[in-house]
This record gives C-alpha cells, structure tokens and sequence, in this order.
C-alpha cells in the first residue's frame, strides 16, 4: 500500500501526522517534503505510525531529517504508536535513544 498522510493541529499547536502504508524509499522523500509542507511555523510534531506496517532505512533518513528539521526550530518530534514490525526496527537500531516512543499520540501530546 502506498504511503497515505493526513494530519490534524491540535490546541497544544502540535501537529499531528497521520501515516498509513510503507514509509519506504520511494514514499520517504515525497512525505517529507508534505510535512514540511504541511508543518508552516509549527515546530513540533508527532508521527502516528498505528497504520504503518513497514519502514525502510529511506523511511528512518526521512524521520532523522525532520528531527533535525524541528530541533533546529528549537521543537521536537515524537513516535506514536508503532506496529510491531516498526517497533522491532526502532529496537533494533537503538532509535529511543534519540526520539521519543509512546504508545499512541495522547501520551505523545501529554509529553509535550
């Protein structure tokens, strides 16, 4: 399934980007250039990833990209809701050494 991605603001002035499909090479580049896009002057963000079932190196550059991006705004990014093949990549490569995992996006907004 191709990479779909909605979002929503919410009061907090996060946004919220809502991601269905595989965050693969081919999606990665295109996704990141809607969410920063999408993002305008808000700097910081969470990614739902509930209805992602693959990620791809290309998919983990793109989620580095806009960490750095948001950071440099002096904002952050946080993970939500990783499928469990996602969450095993996310071990595997030591990725909550860097970013924020939550279970689903309202302990992400708390924790902002």
């Amino acid at each position: 399934m191709a990479l779909e991605i909605t979002y929503t603001e919410h009061e907090s002035d996060v946004v919220v980007f809502h991601m269905a499909g595989r965050l693969d090479a081919t999606a990665a580049p295109i996704a990141y250039d809607q969410m920063i896009k999408d993002l305008g002057v808000k700097n910081r963000v969470i990614l739902d990833l509930a209805e992602v079932d693959y990620v791809s190196s290309g998919g983990l550059s793109i989620i580095i990209r806009l960490v750095h991006h948001l950071r440099n705004e002096g904002g952050d990014l946080h993970l939500a809701s990783p499928q469990p093949f996602v969450q095993k990549v996310f071990d595997i490569i030591s990725f909550n050494a860097i970013l924020k995992v939550f279970d689903d996006v309202e302990a992400a907004l708390a924790a902002f």
